[in-house]
């Protein structure tokens, strides 16, 4: 589930559903805010919706997360 401050790897994995890679990748490339909590890295969740609307677009796919 996803934290009030973030969403975990998983999390991305699960709603988007890209490999866990391509969220890495993506973090990277698209320098996407970070937080620790508990160990666990959690990405700002504008960060990425806005990348990943962005690349649902691109590839003509329809966004379903929202």
């Amino acid at each position: 589930m996803a934290s009030p401050l973030g969403l975990s790897v998983t999390d991305v994995v699960e709603i988007w559903r890209v490999p866990a890679g391509t969220v890495y990748r993506l973090a990277s490339q698209h320098g996407w805010r970070r937080y620790r909590e508990s160990g666990r890295t959690l990405y700002h969740p504008i960060d990425v919706s806005t990348t990943l609307s962005e690349r649902s677009v691109d590839r003509g796919e329809r966004c379903e997360s929202a």
